[in-house]
């Protein structure tokens, strides 16, 4: 859906769009906190999409949040013991980049849940090192593009960095933000997170590795040489 039709596509300022769910999970609302008058509600039962006077009922809609800062808010699950932080990826980029860490603090890592996903990637759970193999696309929402690798030398070499990475240890300063979606030739899609710098170092469902012993290249770097293509 294209939101910035409608106002709908900023995540900060005085039109930063508020979105609130109901108890349930039945209703989405979006609100450009700028209008007083006007909200958009969205029924995931009959897939709609309308135009409603502003009226929320704030004892009908979800209170998982415990803190909100303006920039992050802090939710307990239902059982009590995991908190986690949405997080905008940068308040410039484009809504398909934007995503939710589940912050740990018992952990020395993060995993990143993109928010927006289409219907080929929104059954994808994390990758450990052992799922890694028969790689035959890579791809991955970056900087308002989306890029995509089937090219079977360059994904060699991705297959070998994460199914060779070396565990790593203490809390690393590499910027893990972006989710890259990998697909086996069984039709199976997992996740990982690449450093989206020159560091060779990644998150998978179980860690952070290091690593500049398995593989050639970070994939920012792969992105800024033109191995990867926009699609």
């Amino acid at each position: 859906m294209d939101l910035k039709p409608i106002g709908c596509d900023k995540t900060q300022g005085d039109d930063a769009c508020e979105i609130a769910v109901n108890k349930d999970g039945t209703k989405v609302y979006l609100h450009v906190m700028s209008d007083k008058e006007n909200m958009y509600e969205y029924s995931v039962e009959n897939n709609t999409f309308v135009k409603k006077k502003y009226a929320l009922d704030e004892n009908n809609l979800y209170k998982g949040i415990i803190n909100d800062s303006g920039s992050e808010a802090n939710f307990t699950t239902s059982t009590g013991k995991e908190n986690s932080y949405y997080i905008v990826n940068e308040y410039n980029n484009p809504l398909g980049e934007l995503g939710y860490i589940r912050y740990d603090p018992d952990a020395d890592y993060n995993l990143v849940f993109s928010l927006f996903v289409t219907d080929d990637l929104k059954n994808a759970t994390y990758f450990n090192r052992s799922d890694i193999y028969d790689i035959v696309r890579a791809e991955i929402n970056y900087d308002g593009k989306h890029y995509v690798c089937e090219d079977k030398k360059v994904l060699a070499d991705i297959q070998t960095g994460y199914a060779n990475a070396e565990k790593g240890y203490g809390m690393s300063a590499c910027p893990f933000t972006y989710v890259m979606y990998l697909t086996r030739e069984d039709g199976t899609v997992g996740m990982v997170i690449p450093a989206m710098d020159s560091c060779r170092a990644c998150i998978m469902g179980d860690g952070w590795y290091e690593q500049n012993n398995s593989i050639s290249m970070s994939i920012y770097d792969m992105i800024e040489k033109g191995l990867f293509q926009v699609q």
